[in-house]
């Protein structure tokens, strides 16, 4: 005859049963949280067809398929370039990034809000130009040149080298700057940020033509040079008185 413990066959099966339904909870959980997160992806994808419309239009269909709220930190919201997108099931960042593309606003997202402001400008300097560059001028044997003209091209702004041939200009990042002296090459030199500019200047052979400063007023070269004589030293003898 055979005797059932009863007991420990009622243990194992709610044992079983505890398990089996730990294990029904953990899926549950695990598909409702994919559930969730692919909703939440989703209502983050948006499609946009626009022709030259309007950002605050724009940003209202973007709100209507996200859910997203809308804040304008700006009085000048209509002053915009149109927008043209073509896009489907993209991300809203990045739609958004295309449509504020050339835009004078910018946007952050806090939350689930969209806010948009308008961009900073960067202030200018009261001279017009963004950087400051000095050096110095130097002929072939390296003797420092005063007097010379360092322009940036394209502007009035004009300086003259100091007695030891130094120089400060402000230009541009994409000005360039010319270095002119009567008898010499001309030079140019691209700023490229660059904001210590030595420069060499090189003679030029058969300026004949070049007007320069005499005593009594100005005139050419080959002007200046037929008058010049050469006298020895014998002929600067004078009687002296004893």
């Amino acid at each position: 005859m055979k005797i059932y413990n009863f007991k420990l066959y009622w243990g194992n099966s709610m044992s079983n049963k505890i398990i089996l339904t730990m294990k029904l909870t953990v899926i549950i959980l695990i598909t409702a949280f994919l559930q969730v997160h692919a909703n939440s992806n989703a209502q983050n994808k948006v499609t946009l067809v626009e022709r030259n419309a309007q950002l605050e239009n724009v940003l209202k269909s973007i709100r209507k398929q996200t859910g997203y709220n809308l804040m304008f930190i700006s009085n000048n919201i209509g002053k915009t370039t149109p927008i043209t997108i073509n896009v489907k099931d993209v991300d809203m960042e990045v739609a958004l990034k295309l449509c504020f593309r050339n835009q004078p606003f910018t946007f952050t997202i806090d939350s689930k809000t969209i806010v948009v402001k308008e961009k900073l400008s960067v202030p200018s300097s009261k001279s017009g130009y963004g950087l400051k560059i000095s050096g110095q001028v130097k002929d072939e044997l390296g003797i420092a040149m005063p007097g010379v003209s360092v322009k940036v091209l394209g502007t009035s702004k004009v300086v003259i080298t100091s007695s030891v041939g130094r120089y400060s200009i402000e230009a541009d990042l994409k000005d360039s700057l010319e270095f002119v002296y009567v008898g010499y090459k001309t030079q140019r030199i691209a700023v490229r940020g660059l904001d210590d500019i030595n420069v060499t200047m090189v003679g030029e052979d058969n300026k004949l033509n070049d007007v320069v400063v005499i005593g009594y007023g100005s005139q050419k070269k080959e002007s200046v040079v037929s008058s010049i004589s050469t006298i020895k030293g014998d002929d600067l003898k004078f009687p002296t008185r004893n």
